[in-house]
């Protein structure tokens, strides 16, 4: 054997490492590609029908004990984001339960707190939520409050409450 030449092991060792940069490359790619997909294409949380409290878990908002009839959805997309949550309980659980979810998102969001605003009576109902019915999130009605309280909605990413005060129904909006 010439001593030019490379031995047969040292040619099947170059022959492997062409196949460890594909196999490094494609994984590479689909790293990649995974967040893309994490970051960009818009993820769902939502509820098909009203649901009970012990299944709705993924809820955006804690849920008072006394919440029947509860749907949801969230939706985030890059940085831009939409929750919203409706659910039934008596119309003194669901004016306590203001303070409770204000309590929750003051914990996250410190510096914006003062923002949510205090618990005020609605002189007219709210227009309706394009958001929501561009969504398909039909069932986000508080456009037919007759009688209810409002709190909070100072702005972007600002939760905005209303409680309907004739039926006892909780909604909650967040969006960005």
């Amino acid at each position: 054997m010439d001593a030019s030449e490379p031995s047969p092991e040292r040619r099947t060792q170059k022959q492997k490492r062409p196949v460890a940069r594909w196999v490094a490359f494609v994984a590479g790619c689909v790293l990649c590609a995974g967040c893309v997909w994490a970051i960009f294409l818009p993820h769902e949380t939502k509820t098909s029908q009203p649901v009970t409290l012990d299944h709705a878990g993924g809820c955006p908002i804690p849920l008072p004990p006394t919440a029947h009839s509860i749907q949801f959805y969230e939706r985030s997309q890059f940085n831009f984001f939409s929750e919203f949550v409706r659910f039934e309980a008596p119309v003194d659980d669901c004016i306590e339960h203001v303070q409770s979810v204000r309590a929750a998102w003051g914990k996250e969001v410190d510096y914006l707190r003062d923002r949510f605003g205090p618990l005020r009576s609605l002189a007219e109902p709210p227009p309706a939520r394009t958001i929501a019915q561009e969504r398909g999130v039909t069932w986000f009605d508080p456009q037919n409050i007759r009688e209810g309280l409002a709190a909070g909605g100072g702005g972007s990413g600002i939760p905005m409450i209303w409680v309907d005060t004739e039926r006892g129904v909780f909604y909650y909006e967040l969006s960005d």
